[in-house]
């Protein structure tokens, strides 16, 4: 009966609302006749019928089977219909103690915490539903993306330290606390935090066989790889500013060869598995963006080529920017390779543009510099100008030549 009242009453409202649809030209609304709205009033009575007599089955019920969990379960969906959310609460609390093994308990109590506005304990109910059937710190760390990007970072180290107890093995939550530190300024703080996490994520990987260390064959699915680079990025990012060059390239020499095992068909989708709490938004739309798998080993080779000139090896730098740019042109010609992959793609293209200027040989130069449409924005204002600066003096060479 509930079911059905619930039924009439969502065909009134579709009913009542307007219709928009809209072609090359316009938009259009259609706006409900009286005839629709008068069907919306007959569906509106017969809920309102079904529902008084679906109530006094379920109070009756309730009564009926008072002090067991299903008796509680009734009294709160009587509660939650009256709009008595707090005496719902209050139901299912009960319900739980004499059945705390009851997934949908715990997934109604959460829904009711929701409603209210307890995100805490609405994240904590579906933590618990969720680990009745497997081992996840999920909504933990689900709930911890709003608040770090609110840089409220109290409430998500507490998020963050709870999913750390729940899967030990998951290695998101130190990669979060690590991307809180950095975004806290702290970049001391933030390396520990990613070895740490690069440390768990390469056990899951050797234990799964997909280690970019192990002598494994075969082909990886993106998303199997994609968090591991992430971490392993930021921790030699960090090894860079410290100029522990040996100790990033160790980093990225593994995240590139688990990259390498994932097919060229498979490297130019986004890859969900990558994405960061705080890390590479769209600048137009300020949303948090997957990267493909083509970017994530562009920007790896970029950071490999860093490494590899503050060691002095000025050789296996160009070797890497070279592989940074192939990763865009290795695409196939049906493939969109994606707006983010161009700024690794240019930062190669600069040392590459600058070692050919430097030999002399300015039509190389233009060449590698040009056609790679960097995308603009006030972060990167310092890097576009630097490029436009070289990619003039490369064209200025080149025609005094002729």
């Amino acid at each position: 009966m509930d079911q059905a009242a619930n039924t009439h009453a969502f065909k009134a409202n579709s009913l009542r609302t307007p219709q928009q649809w809209s072609d090359a030209w316009y938009i259009y609304t259609q706006y409900p006749s009286q005839s629709e709205l008068e069907q919306a009033d007959q569906h509106d009575e017969l809920a309102d019928k079904l529902w008084e007599i679906a109530q006094q089955a379920m109070n009756a019920a309730a009564e009926k089977q008072k002090g067991t969990p299903a008796g509680f379960n009734y009294a709160a969906i009587v509660a939650r219909r009256a709009g008595n959310t707090d005496e719902a609460i209050a139901d299912l609390q009960q319900s739980l103690k004499l059945a705390p093994e009851d997934r949908s308990i715990h997934d109604e109590l959460a829904d009711l915490y929701e409603s209210k506005g307890m995100q805490d304990e609405a994240v904590d109910e579906r933590t618990t539903a969720i680990n009745l059937v497997q081992t996840t710190a999920a909504p933990l760390l689900r709930s911890t993306w709003p608040q770090i990007a609110q840089t409220k970072f109290k409430h998500a180290k507490a998020a963050l330290a709870r999913a750390m107890a729940v899967d030990p093995a998951d290695a998101r939550a130190e990669a979060y606390l690590g991307m809180i530190a950095v975004a806290d300024q702290k970049a001391d703080d933030a390396l520990p935090w990613f070895m740490t996490a690069a440390a768990i994520e390469e056990a899951n990987a050797r234990l799964s066989g997909r280690s970019g260390t192990s002598n494994a064959s075969g082909s990886l699915a993106p998303v199997a790889v994609g968090l591991g680079m992430a971490i392993d990025m930021h921790a030699a990012k960090l090894l860079l500013m410290q100029k522990k060059p040996a100790d990033a390239l160790r980093l990225l020499k593994n995240a590139l060869s688990a990259g390498n095992r994932v097919p060229v068909q498979g490297r130019y989708v986004p890859v969900a598995s990558s994405m960061l709490p705080g890390d590479n938004f769209d600048p137009t739309t300020e949303m948090p963006v997957a990267l493909n798998m083509a970017t994530l080993m562009a920007w790896a080779h970029v950071r490999a080529a860093q490494a590899m000139s503050m060691s002095g090896d000025d050789k296996g730098a160009e070797g890497e920017c070279a592989a940074a740019m192939a990763c865009q042109t290795s695409a196939p010609p049906t493939v969109d390779v994606g707006m983010p992959i161009r700024m690794p793609v240019a930062l190669a293209a600069m040392v590459l543009g600058k070692s050919a200027l430097d030999r002399g040989d300015a039509a190389q130069a233009v060449d590698i510099l040009s056609g790679h449409g960097i995308p603009y924005s006030e972060q990167n204002k310092q890097f576009w100008q630097e490029y436009n600066d070289l990619m003039n003096q490369a064209v200025q060479a080149a025609n005094r030549l002729h």
